[in-house]
């Protein structure tokens, strides 16, 4: 199974807070989010979790939490304790892919597994303590290619999405 990591950050590499709070709402990114990760299967810290509401309709998430009790907004919506759990779920129903949507932790821990990078770089400096590795100095990604939009009416930063594939 295919392990994927999509993902926003800013120039100092922040993704958010830590109260949990995604730093900007930019329409672009949202929409360039559900695209690529209709019908996927994802992995999904509780916190992002939380502040994603609303966006998983035709998805299949899985949050992952230590939280004996924590209840998904949806009953579909699955939950899982560690990211290996969420994988062995995953690859037990088929999926042919699993998408990595965050947070800090969970980037962290399955960056090593992940072959493959959607990135979006969003040209502005947030100060969000919560920050994406910094996985270009290792040596083992490449960038495949990338797409500039500058700020519009409705996206108050320019962004560039980003496609990266783990080296062999």
């Amino acid at each position: 199974m295919l392990i994927s990591l999509i993902v926003a950050m800013d120039r100092d590499r922040a993704i958010g807070s830590k109260a949990g709070n995604i730093p900007w709402d930019l329409p672009r990114d949202r929409e360039f989010f559900r695209s690529y990760t209709e019908s996927k299967w994802l992995a999904i810290g509780r916190k992002t979790y939380r502040e994603m509401e609303g966006w998983f309709s035709g998805h299949h998430p899985i949050v992952i939490t230590r939280q004996d009790d924590f209840e998904p907004f949806e009953s579909r919506h699955q939950v899982a304790s560690s990211l290996e759990k969420a994988i062995a779920m995953a690859a037990e129903a088929g999926a042919e892919e699993l998408v990595v949507c965050g947070g800090a932790e969970l980037y962290k821990s399955s960056l090593p597994l992940a072959e493959q990078l959607r990135l979006t770089r969003v040209d502005t400096n947030t100060g969000g303590e919560l920050r994406f590795p910094d996985f270009e100095t290792l040596g083992e990604w490449s960038l495949q290619r990338s797409e500039s939009h500058p700020a519009d009416h409705s996206n108050t930063f320019a962004t560039t999405f980003e496609f990266w594939k783990k080296n062999n």
